[in-house]
């Protein structure tokens, strides 16, 4: 993958104002000239620097002609006449072309006027007629010298719609609420401090979790002590389940109330689990009565860990517990499972990495996952001559389960921690079954994961044919705190209709098949195996700082599919 932008556009969620793309909140790009002329907002090759605009905020400007930028997720919810608006500045003027999925679509051209200045700014538009979709917007440069704050839609005329009846009010259906124990609203505490030392600063126990979609749990339960969120929502009276996510080596009890004593709905016995991280769901039957109200859980027992809880109307199926169908905990390497991926620099992405036999993959017990990981690790060596030919002037570890375990569709996840430096590729991926015979990009891939340089983003994506390289098909996800700091579940769940991508408990990109076909073949009705690398160099992140680098690892404690 190429030229990436890690970032998403803001979107409004309709097109009944408008819908606004701000210039520096790209999702991809083209650039001529490496580094950020401005200095601002971002670190990548786009030119962004402070806007004296109305509204204040940030331009890209140094533009080239031939540069462009993209942004995804751009959403016409009807067919029919739209006026795209572009807020530019310009000395001289210049032209610009707007278009559809990188170029497949034109919706024709804007003339930038002589404005005066660079900081002299006016709004050019024009029309357009575009089909309902969702499409990625883009901006291409006919000629240099114009700077450009914002690209603007707005519906002029679409069909109307067939008046339908309005129908008779009903009571809003009850939705589903979850409650993350972490994230209660009052507590009490018995002993003074947070014994897990996570997310938050008071009394209240907080560790990381290791549970389905990972986050925090609150442990050290003493009896006594309780937490109660105050938002549960009830539209109408009736039965309810409460679903509480515990686990405990030996058992113990809790109770639920509302308004923190006031009404008692009732109690749990906590199953012995058998560890503190072996999770099950326990539930309690409940009357509710309408409207909003304080759920309270209190400790009747010691000695048990809370993940969440979860509120679901009675009659409701519940779920299924997840069924592992395969995982690989790396207690050991195990052989009938995966293959030293050994190889040469290069791999197609100008690579400096040599995979070795072995040499930098290791099992071993590390105290912040509480278990056995595999290690991948990348080293600069001494240079000289290696056992593959040429110059190992970096090793690097890769394993593969090609021709040994592949999967068709299910939650497939991995539980890593990255690290995070300039030059550094680790990345979670997957193959088609076809590879052998197909080739690449027509096999397909599957990025669960990919991480670069020292940002705190994660990047998942499709390649296939028609759609590889600087594909179009990528989400992001930023971070707010420092990704090497801990360990984090990546997965996608995978379905005939589509696939979804989540870094613990957050889905940050969905794509179905529909869109995928919008630019070419689904190739994901196929078993697929699974990749582990950590790459050194490369197209994306660029070279490492060779007189600095330290030796990094990417940890992986376990991988697990669910189908």
């Amino acid at each position: 993958m190429t030229r990436l932008s890690l970032a998403c556009a803001l979107l409004l969620p309709t097109l009944a104002n408008a819908t606004r793309f701000e210039a520096e909140d790209y999702s991809f790009y083209e650039d001529s000239t490496p580094g950020n002329n401005g200095g601002a907002y971002r670190n990548d090759d786009v030119d962004i620097e402070v806007v004296n605009d109305a509204g204040g905020g940030h331009n890209v400007g140094w533009i080239d002609a031939g540069e462009w930028l993209s942004f995804e997720q751009f959403v016409i919810p009807n067919s029919g006449v739209y006026e795209i608006s572009a807020r530019v500045a310009s000395p001289g003027g210049a032209q610009l072309a707007v278009d559809l999925d990188g170029g497949t679509i034109s919706l024709g051209d804007l003339t930038v006027p002589a404005t005066g200045g660079w900081q002299n700014w006016v709004t050019v538009s024009r029309t357009a007629t575009i089909d309902a979709g969702t499409y990625n917007l883009g901006v291409f440069a006919r000629s240099s010298g114009f700077n450009l704050n914002w690209v603007e839609v707005n519906a002029v005329s679409t069909p109307t719609p067939t008046p339908t009846a309005t129908p008779t009010p009903t009571q809003p259906p009850f939705v589903d609420q979850r409650f993350e124990a972490e994230d209660y609203n009052n507590a009490f505490d018995t002993s003074a401090g947070n014994s897990g030392g996570q997310y938050r600063n008071d009394n209240v126990d907080i560790e990381a979790s290791t549970d389905e979609g990972s986050g925090f749990n609150v442990g050290w339960w003493a009896t006594g002590e309780w937490l109660s969120f105050n938002t549960l929502t009830i539209p109408s009276e009736g039965n309810y389940k409460i679903r509480a996510r515990v686990a405990s080596p030996n058992g113990g009890s809790a109770s639920f109330d509302l308004g923190e004593g006031t009404s008692t709905l009732g109690s749990i016995t906590i199953p012995a689990t058998g560890a503190w991280q072996n999770w099950q769901t326990v539930t309690l039957d409940a009357q509710l009565s309408a409207g909003t109200h304080s759920l309270r859980v209190l400790a009747t027992s010691d000695g048990w860990n809370l993940n969440w809880l979860e509120v679901v109307a009675d009659g409701e199926v519940e779920p299924p517990e997840p069924t592992v169908t395969w995982a690989d905990e790396f207690d050991f390497f195990d052989t009938s499972a995966w293959t030293y991926d050994e190889g040469g620099h290069g791999w197609g992405n100008n690579e400096l990495q040599y995979y070795s036999n072995g040499t930098n993959v290791s099992i071993e017990f590390d105290p912040q996952a509480g278990s056995n990981v595999l290690v991948l690790e990348a080293r600069q060596e001494q240079g000289g001559t290696c056992w593959w030919g040429g110059n190992c002037d970096y090793t690097s570890g890769k394993i593969n389960s090609r021709d040994k375990k592949s999967f068709q569709y299910g939650r497939l996840e991995a539980r890593l921690k990255l690290p995070r430096t300039q030059g550094i590729w680790p990345a979670f991926w997957m193959l088609g079954n076809n590879f052998e015979t197909q080739g690449w990009p027509q096999g397909g891939e599957l990025d669960i994961m990919e991480h670069v340089n020292t940002n705190n983003i994660t990047s998942g994506a499709l390649h296939g044919p028609g759609y590889s390289g600087n594909t179009p098909v990528t989400g992001h996800l930023v971070h707010a705190q420092d990704i090497s700091a801990g360990y984090h579940v990546y997965a996608v769940e995978w379905d005939a209709n589509g696939i979804r991508w989540f870094v613990d408990d957050t889905n940050f990109y969905s794509v179905t098949k529909t869109e995928v076909e919008r630019f070419g073949e689904w190739v994901y009705d196929q078993p697929f195996w699974f990749l582990f690398n950590l790459a050194v160099g490369g197209n994306w992140p660029g070279e490492p700082d060779h007189a600095n680098f330290s030796t990094q690892r990417m940890y992986i404690d376990y991988v697990r599919v669910y189908q």
